[in-house]
């Protein structure tokens, strides 16, 4: 599981999103380096379903490798 700490509120969260799309953060380099494992399922979990989508956005964007038989999975409540 990949915890994907959020800013707090909706207008940094929107900050935050437009960080990770251009540098990643500390989750997105993070997810990257783990889709090159083999044979991994992996769960993005945070307060914020927007930073959530933007790390795995990010992840997928920039692997040179993904792992056969990876799984990516966006945990949370869809509502936030």
């Amino acid at each position: 599981m990949l915890r994907v700490p959020e800013a707090g509120n909706p207008v940094s969260n929107g900050m935050l999103v437009a960080t990770i799309r251009t540098a990643g953060g500390t989750s997105g380099k993070r997810l990257v380096s783990l889709l090159a494992t083999d044979n991994l399922h992996i769960g993005i979990a945070g307060n914020s379903q927007s930073v959530n989508k933007a790390v795995a956005m990010y992840g997928l964007n920039n692997a040179e490798k993904v792992g056969k038989d990876v799984s990516l999975y966006l945990v949370g409540d869809s509502q936030r």
